[in-house]
């Protein structure tokens, strides 16, 4: 998680939540960060040219 965390933020996308912090909150609330990471890896994906 650490390295995802450095990658992200190379680019300035958003960091990965500690899960052990989410225990007992809402569902909504665990799961917008972790699409928030995936929306920014596929726009990084899609800024790669495949050859």
């Amino acid at each position: 998680m650490a390295l995802l965390n450095v990658l992200l933020g190379l680019v300035g996308g958003p960091q990965v939540p500690d899960f052990s912090s989410l225990e007992g909150s809402a569902l909504d609330a665990a799961i917008a960060p972790l699409d928030a990471i995936v929306r920014t890896l596929q726009q990084v994906r899609a800024a790669i040219p495949i050859p």
